[in-house]
């Protein structure tokens, strides 16, 4: 039987384990003229994956054989992800970009950081259900899900936002549930009926309100609308884990994902509910965390800075201003990341995490006097 590398791959003259190039002989070299070395740069501290048959690229020359026990991330994509030599590279950039345009800068970090390890790069047997699925943030995801093979639940809305979010007849598409998440018992008969018979592998509440109106139309405290983020926000995502749970603890795993914003970290003017509201499904999903830790059971929270969303721009004239604005598919990416990661608690973007950062450690006043005029530009919140 012909000796193999690491990776599975024929090995070299020298007997090097998962050679590639010159090495690699001649039944591979048709293979290795087509596809360019996968960049996985040493100097930005990734290393391959197991299953890439290329060599550590860098500073360092890029000819030296990666071993088994070296392979830590890849990262693949930073050029053309087709040109992987492990061919299991991601479609970076915008949804319907062609491999070869140009990635913007968030697309090339995201798939240089990309993990081959995530099981849903080969597996078609997850279950994802996502609340505010219909529109936003929560939408991209449910695209990004269905283009890894996972079968996706959504609620949101009416049938009609559901519609205008996934307008194709044929599949893949989400099914969708009309479900209000402040609807305890409700919230509990859908994941029970999405999870009949079947795993539920993750639960991702996206469901959220802000004020929706635009900042100068809000002239002082809408009580009604206050309680409405409340119960939408936490309250929501309280019914949507207790629900989940129902489901994850008998089988011992699972993840549920809350998605918070950036908002938490910043005490704005006119945003107050939105803005505790999130700092507290933070503050509660750090605690879930640990408490279901020892049942198999993951909790993530997701906090996104400004998403240029249909609605967004309704409620926010000054959105185009906005640094580390994110496209919903840029959006859905990083969170992706971040849930196959299994972060307990994450910013996005980076920028926007360093930003708030160094925002909420300034003294009140002066914070307020940096972001008063960038407020007055805004409508509400992230």
């Amino acid at each position: 039987m012909e000796p193999r590398g690491a990776h599975g791959s024929p090995a070299g003259p020298s007997g090097g384990r998962g050679a590639v190039g010159r090495s690699a002989g001649a039944a591979r070299g048709a293979q290795g003229r087509a596809m360019a070395r996968c960049p996985a740069a040493a100097t930005d501290g990734y290393r391959h994956l197991s299953g890439c048959k290329g060599p550590r690229a860098g500073a360092a020359g890029g000819n030296r054989t990666v071993r088994g026990s070296e392979l830590q991330r890849c990262a693949v994509g930073r050029v053309r992800p087709d040109r992987s030599l492990c061919g299991r590279g991601l479609v970076a950039g915008r949804a319907g970009q062609n491999p070869g345009q140009a990635l913007s800068g968030q697309s090339r970090v995201w798939s240089r950081r990309f993990r081959h390890s995530n099981p849903l790069s080969g597996g078609q047997h997850m279950n994802i259900f996502i609340t505010g699925g219909t529109s936003g943030l929560g939408a991209a995801l449910a695209e990004l899900y269905l283009s890894k093979g996972a079968r996706v639940g959504v609620c949101g809305g009416t049938l009609e936002n559901f519609e205008a979010a996934f307008p194709r007849a044929t599949a893949p598409k989400p099914e969708f549930y009309e479900l209000d998440v402040r609807d305890r018992d409700a919230t509990r008969r859908v994941l029970k009926a999405f999870s009949a018979g079947q795993t539920l592998d993750c639960v991702i509440a996206s469901a959220g309100v802000n004020n929706g109106r635009p900042r100068e139309q809000i002239a002082s405290v809408d009580f009604d609308r206050e309680h409405l983020i409340f119960d939408v926000n936490l309250k929501g995502f309280l019914h949507t884990a207790e629900a989940a749970l129902d489901v994850m603890l008998p089988e011992k795993k699972g993840q549920i994902v809350a998605i918070a914003s950036a908002a938490a970290y910043l005490p704005l003017s006119k945003v107050g509910a939105y803005s505790a509201s999130k700092m507290a499904l933070v503050r509660y999903c750090e605690s879930l965390a640990m408490d279901l830790k020892k049942d198999g059971i993951t909790v993530s929270c997701i906090a996104p800075g400004y998403i240029d969303t249909p609605l967004a721009r309704a409620t926010q004239p000054g959105l185009d201003g906005i640094p580390f604005l994110l496209a919903p598919v840029e959006a859905a990416r990083l969170a992706f990341q971040a849930i196959e990661d299994k972060k307990e608690l994450v910013v996005i973007p980076r920028g926007i995490r360093y930003l708030t950062f160094i925002l909420a450690r300034l003294p009140r006043r002066v914070r307020e006097r940096l972001l008063r005029p960038r407020q007055n530009r805004m409508g509400v919140s992230p």
